[in-house]
Formats: structure tokens, C-alpha cells, sequence
């Protein structure tokens, strides 16, 4: 019997430039600008989790 391996789906990256530009993250500019301050490609994911852990930061 043949076994076969999951499918690993294609994860898109996207870089800054292309995330600002969507409407999904427009209210969030500014943390993503603060956050991001490599040059490299982050998925959808990545993204919703970098905002996510700041905006749960503690505030001192």
C-alpha cells in the first residue's frame, strides 16, 4: 500500500508595500509601520499575529 503525504497548501507572502495597500489593514497602518521594520515577505498569518501580540502588550 502506497502512503501518501498531505498536501502542504501554498502559503502567499506578501511585503509591506502590499499589505498597507489592502483594505483589510487600513485602520492598522501605523502599528504595521512600527512593527515591520525589516525588508522581508510575511503571510496573512504572520501579520494578525504580530498586531494581535501588540495590541495584547501590557501598558505600563
Amino acid at each position: 500500500m502506497v502512503k501518501k503525504e498531505p498536501m502542504q497548501e501554498a502559503v502567499s507572502k506578501y511585503n509591506k508595500e502590499q499589505i498597507l495597500a489592502s483594505n483589510k489593514y487600513y485602520n492598522r497602518h501605523d502599528v504595521i509601520n512600527a512593527l515591520w521594520t525589516d525588508g522581508s515577505e510575511k503571510s496573512i498569518e504572520e501579520v494578525d499575529d504580530m498586531i494581535e501580540k501588540f495590541m495584547k502588550g501590557m501598558v505600563k
